[in-house]
């Protein structure tokens, strides 16, 4: 019998979903999910209509394991060294950092130097960064409750 890997996800994908859903944004938009792990958002926001994704990511080891779950998005998920944002000036309508920004050692000049090059003029910067004062006693409950 093969052993199949658990995908354990950081964040939560379904919420991160449903508040990207609800600004109802036009569906042929250009995305980048900077900090997208195995993609799993990323391919949600496809499978919902939204083709013109990108998922982009340090670990590669997480990228290439996203390629093989979601074959679909396969040849739009990236690794990079998370230094230079390899894409052009004003690429993308939206960029997501789900569950990143706080990993970032200087998140100011990121935003300005590489994200701001990136996304368009009129584009939408999306994103969250855990709550610890809300995620520390979830963590605890959701890991230590009786299955």
């Amino acid at each position: 019998m093969a052993h199949e890997e658990k995908l354990e996800e950081r964040g939560n994908i379904r919420s991160s979903l449903d508040y990207f859903l609800k600004l109802n944004l036009p569906d042929n938009i250009r995305i980048l999910d900077i900090g997208c792990r195995y993609g799993s958002l990323i391919h949600q926001i496809y499978i919902s209509g939204f083709h013109d994704v990108t998922g982009i990511d340090v670990c590669s080891n997480s990228v290439e394991t996203g390629r093989k779950k979601y074959p679909e998005i396969a040849g739009r998920l990236i690794s990079y060294s998370g230094e230079k944002l390899p894409f052009s000036e004003n690429e993308f309508d939206v960029v997501l950092m789900f569950d990143v920004i706080e990993h970032i050692k200087n998140v100011r000049d990121f935003l300005s130097s590489q994200v701001r090059k990136v996304l368009r003029s009129e584009g939408l910067l999306i994103f969250q960064t855990p709550n610890k004062l809300i995620n520390v006693p979830w963590s605890v409950f959701e890991h230590n409750a009786v299955r």
